[in-house]
């Protein structure tokens, strides 16, 4: 849940606006200057001049340095001073980008400034400075300006050889203002020798391009420089946007490109050569944007002084985005932002090149991403920032003031293009409503204002959400200076999952100079936060003002560092809830069992965690599941709640509960998660395998088996030295798919996704191997389990499905002697499914037919193991056997002291009733870390029901690597239909072999050989094949318990009649280990005289 805007009782000053590089004038501004920037520049020069590199040395004020950050001191890496300028404003609307870090960690930096009280003795310089890798300062280099040129308000970006690339405009051409771009020569060098005079006639208008922004986005071997501008426009009123992308070609030239404007026709590209006066003079460029009552439509009042650019580090994007205002005039805080985005470098902005221009609502390419509705009391500021993150997402921040009422008071807000557009769906990164008519911020500012947001690189944070930072400049009243203008501080905010939540704002510099006369002040302000935050850290820029205020249009003249501070901030959220599970640990898998007119308590445990805490509430979508302990209240850090909710259960059925969490309520990370509570309201369900009626565990001194009800199995192998690395099959079981309505069924056991469920015990017996005294053979088996369709979506995410899986598994050990190694290092298995009609409990089900079924075996194998590859595990397939085998080890990799690894094999196999090799419907040998199936969650590929089907045989991926495998094997297909009696089986060969130095596989080949000729042929002479499960006291083996039992004991014991059948010890229904005539009496006891049920060694869980 996104934060929703609340905004209190605002106190009102008086605002007045005035445009030309326009002001917001404080209620008590004392000192104006004459307003010099609003003429912007001294006459036309003679001679297009090119400024010689200047360095000088930087006037150090030691005191700009003495900052108390609220992260503490050791979160401050660097901060120095790298130049001064007594112009004190570097921006009036958007910052865009002051400061960029190249690809090998230079900090490019740049700045206008002039040496004294800005006017025709005392012009602009761009000037640039760059710290290298090395931590050494070249020094502040004038780049551009000066007499003549006077240029300002550059930004900057960095290609991908490192060189800086700046962007700005002069304001002493004909007419007054043109913009420029100027290419660094090498690397940290500070030479700029070539200029270009950009395209920036904007046709039928007198005067040209002012107010850049640009950025760089790399696309092959060419540099892009996608550049917005505004037209310059001294009488105030509506202006156009302009843009254009270039690239510079070979011999330093520069070509420029612009879409067509619908009024020029198609423009072809223009070649700037460098330092040429005027050579984009009469150049035209792309623009819309410009209207006059009273037929304009929303989108075509772009305020363009706050237009920035951002280019995607991941694709092809460009986004250009504004804020647009709600009405023509020059006011500048009545506002919309919007965005038109390109996904392939501008190209479909270019008509030219089948693209589209100019952007509009109509067409499609505007988006309108706050929409304030006509009563809503706030609107976008004129000042806003954007970045895309490492996940292809566009990010916008903007200041979002009260525009009806003379207040400085903001809220920073941010919003994501993967959210809808409106201002209730943007979260809020600060909050500065204080304003209480006793100060200034000066002229274009708010309360917060002058933002940026940066995306560190996922490198930081490999599979998390995308981490995000914002800066910015925040006033207040408690540190106004003596002119009543307010002093200034750089905070940043943190989100670290996607912009959702931000932490409270941390103030960077925290300086405090209350009262303070001209020349005194430490006003931090015009900051700006590089994109590229290399190293993760944030690479910062800003003006430490010695007096509040702009000395151009308020306040006094006086020489103000120029700052970078290198820092880090915490990333992780300042509050935040833990959930876990305790009682029982997991809520929806398998679902909780809960008998109807019974009540049944679960319990979660909410801990708080970071450094702040906040409220919190339970509550849940069903009356039947109520919290009853601890449903809310406050959380403070470090602390644990317990909280208790009571399942009332009234009759049979089954529920999906939502149950809604909240935390940190009060805090800017208020948030609400929702979990699902799955119950099964019945006495026909066991909770498999949290129920100890459900799992068995069976131990044969050579495998170590982990059997469950709902058909997964574990097997550990103890011959290998390192117990924590016993365990070679993992989630073995049946699988089984379908599909309905275009939904996918998949029925499978796994550790994490559990998608088959119990309605029956585990049964297990143990008999004598009548081949072999020496071996005990162990059955375990289960029946009625369910396929519960989890992976479908909402509403049907929980859907249970009418297919039932059956399975056995025969295991061998030891008796008083020892059982053959061959016999106990395997498992064979007998699997089947049939249709079942679902249980009065199952919810409602439209399925009468059935689609396609398919059906097969899945194992995650490790021969003998794979962590951290060591061990990593070889694939390969034996057509004469079709088993797929997998062995471990390879490229001495093998442990010291275990050398006989090497020559560890797992196989899996199908086989028949006769032991005849039966070949797959497919096969498949699966990477672990791809896997099967492409979605997540063990999904399915649209169209693909089961690929493994499609290719019979084998299909290996890459059977000559190293890695963690799964073996899958498709054993049959049930064509769709309505067959209320439809039955599949497979029987199943898993091996594990130790074989003797290079004997490995041979060994494994002869095992399975041996398993079909002796072992399968033997199982079936014993009838356990069969589908009748053994029975204490079913002496003949027709499932019932009668007096035909009696009859059939007394002819074996008497009258030389047939054995039992196997397990013979089903006769012995006292369990005195003897069968004998205490037998039969037993049993007429138990049927005629309500004596006690039969009990046979070896029958049940013991």
């Amino acid at each position: 849940m996104k934060p929703k805007i609340i905004i209190g009782l605002i106190l009102s000053i008086t605002m007045l606006t005035f445009f030309a590089e326009g002001i917001l004038a404080a209620k008590k501004a004392r000192h104006r200057p004459p307003l010099i920037e609003s003429l912007d520049g001294a006459e036309p020069p003679e001679a297009y001049r090119v400024p010689s590199p200047v360095m000088y040395e930087v006037a150090m004020q030691p005191d700009c340095e003495d900052i108390h950050p609220e992260i503490g001191y050791n979160h401050v890496i660097q901060h120095d001073q790298f130049g001064s300028t007594y112009h004190d404003y570097q921006r009036n609307g958007s910052v865009g980008r002051m400061i960029a870090v190249g690809p090998m960690g230079h900090r490019h930096m740049v700045f206008h400034e002039t040496r004294g009280p800005y006017g025709p003795d005392y012009p602009r310089y761009i000037t640039y400075n760059c710290k290298d890798p090395l931590e050494t300062w070249l020094g502040p280099t004038y780049a551009d300006g000066g007499e003549g040129l006077n240029a300002g308000y550059g930004n900057i970006d960095v290609l991908r050889d490192g060189r800086a690339v700046l962007n700005h405009h002069r304001t002493a051409g004909d007419p007054c203002w043109y913009t420029v771009l100027a290419v660094e020569d090498s690397v940290c060098s500070g030479s700029f020798t070539n200029i270009y005079d950009l395209p920036d006639y904007f046709t039928g208008r007198t005067e040209q391009g002012m107010w850049p922004k640009m950025c760089v986005c790399p696309v092959g071997d060419t540099d892009y420089m996608h550049i917005v501008m505004t037209e310059g426009k001294t009488t105030g009123g509506n202006q156009y946007l302009g843009y254009l992308r270039c690239h510079l070609i070979a011999g330093g030239n520069l070509v420029c490109e612009t879409p067509d404007n619908g009024q020029q026709g198609v423009v072809t590209p223009v070649t700037l050569a460098p330092n040429i006066a005027g050579g984009g003079e009469l150049s035209p460029i792309a623009y819309f944007g410009e209207c006059e009552d009273p037929n304009c439509q929303p989108g075509e009042y772009p305020n363009n002084i706050s237009a920035v650019v951002a280019t995607s580090p991941v694709s092809q994007k460009v986004a250009i985005v504004y804020t647009n205002k709600k009405e023509s005039g020059s006011q500048s805080s009545n506002n919309d932002v919007f965005y038109f985005e390109s996904t392939n470098n501008g190209m479909e902005w270019f008509p030219q090149l089948g693209g589209t221009w100019p952007p509009t609502l109509d067409n499609g390419m505007l988006t309108n991403i706050t929409q304030y509705p006509e009563d809503y009391p706030e609107r976008a500021y004129t000042d806003l920032a954007a970045c895309y993150d490492y996940q292809d997402t566009l990010h916008i921040v903007w200041n979002s003031c009260q525009y009806d009422v003379a207040t400085f008071d903001a809220s920073l807000m941010h919003w994501v293009d993967t959210d809808p557009p409106g201002i209730n769906n943007a979260s809020i990164v600060a909050t500065a409503y204080w304003d209480d008519g006793t100060y200034g911020c000066g002229g274009w500012n708010r309360n917060i204002c002058k933002m940026s947001i940066s995306a560190k690189p996922p490198e930081y944070h490999p599979g998390e959400p995308s981490y995000l930072f914002c800066t910015w400049t925040q006033f207040g009243p408690d540190d106004v200076a003596a002119n009543e203008f307010a002093n200034g501080d750089i905070y940043a905010a943190v989100s670290n999952d996607g912009g959702q939540c931000w932490s409270p704002g941390y103030n960077l510099t925290n300086t405090n100079t209350d009262g303070c006369p001209p020349g005194e002040c430490l006003s931090e302000h015009w900051s700006s936060l590089a994109e590229n935050m290399y190293d993760g850290h944030l690479h910062i820029q800003y003006a430490c003002d010695r007096d509040a205020g702009g000395a151009i249009m308020e306040g006094e003249w006086t020489d103000n560092p120029m700052m970078y501070l290198h820092a880090v901030i915490p990333d992780t959220p300042l509050c935040m809830v833990e959930i876990d599970f305790i009682d029982p640990p997991d809520w929806c898998y398998p679902p909780l069992k809960v008998v109807p007119g019974q009540e049944r308590i679960i319990v979660m445990e909410l801990t708080g965690l970071y450094f702040i805490g906040g409220g919190y509430e339970v509550t849940t979508d069903n009356p039947n599941i109520v919290p009853t302990l601890n449903g809310s209240g406050y959380l403070a850090p470090q602390q644990t709640i317990p909280v208790e909710l009571t399942i009332f259960c009234q009759q049979e059925g089954f529920l999906v509960v939502r149950i809604f969490v909240r935390g940190c309520i009060w805090t800017h990370c208020d948030w609400t998660d929702t979990i699902y509570l799955h119950v099964v309201q019945s006495e026909d369900y066991y909770e498999c395998d949290r129920d100890p009626v459900t799992f068995i565990e069976k131990d044969n001194n050579t495998l170590r088996l982990r059997i469950c009800v709902n058909t997964s199995q574990e097997v550990w192998d103890q011959r290998i030295g390192d117990e924590e690395r016993q365990k070679v099959i993992f989630s073995a079981g049946p699988i089984v798919a379908t599909t309905w309505q275009g939904d996918t069924v998949v029925g499978r056991q796994d550790n994490k996704d559990v998608l088959t469920g119990a309605r029956d015990t585990i049964h297990n017996v143990v008999g004598i191997d009548p081949v072999d005294s020496n071996c005990a053979l162990q059955v375990v088996w289960s029946e009625k389990t369910f396929i519960c369709a989890n992976n479908l979506p909402p509403p049907n995410h929980q859907r249970w499905w009418w297919i039932q899986i059956s399975q056995r598994i025969f295991v061998w050990h030891d008796t008083l002697a020892e059982c053959p190694h061959w016999k106990k290092e395997q498992i064979i298995k007998q699997i089947w499914i049939t249709r079942s009609q679902y249980p009065a409990w199952w919810p409602n089900s439209p399925a009468e037919q059935y689609e396609d079924i398919w059906f097969g075996y899945f194992a995650d194998l490790d021969a003998p193991f794979d962590e951290g590859c060591h061990g990593c595990n070889v694939a390969g397939y034996d057509y004469d056997r079709e088993m797929a085998w997998l062995h471990g080890w390879y490229n001495d990799t093998l442990p010291e002291g275990h050398s006989e690894y090497e020559d560890y094999y797992v196989g899996v196999t199908f086989t028949d009733r006769d032991g005849n090799v039966v070949e797959p419907l497919g096969m498949q040998v699966v990477i672990n870390d791809s896997f099967l199936y492409s979605q997540d969650g063990w999904g399915w590929k649209d169209g693909e029901l089961y690929q493994l089907a499609a290719t019979p045989g084998v299909n290996v991926h890459h059977p000559d690597s190293v890695a963690d495998r799964s073996v899958i094997l498709t054993a049959d297909m049930i064509p769709a239909g309505n067959d209320t009696l439809f039955e599949s089986e497979l029987i199943l060969i898993e091996a594990l072999i130790q074989g003797d130095p290079g004997q490995g596989l041979t060994r494994l080949q002869a095992h399975t050989d041996s398993t079909r000729e002796v072992l399968i042929p033997e199982l079936a002479d014993l009838g356990v094949f069969s589908k009748k499960f053994p029975l204490c006291g079913d002496v003949n083996n027709d499932e019932i318990i009668n007096s035909a039992d009696v009859v059939y004991l007394i002819n074996y014991l008497f009258k030389f009649g047939p054995d039992p059948m196997w397990p013979i010890n089903r006769a012995d229904v006292n369990n005195d280990e003897v069968i004998n005539s205490a037998d039969i009496v037993y049993l007429i006891n138990y049927l005629f005289k309500a004596g006690p049920s039969p009990v046979c060694s070896g029958f049940g869980r013991d």
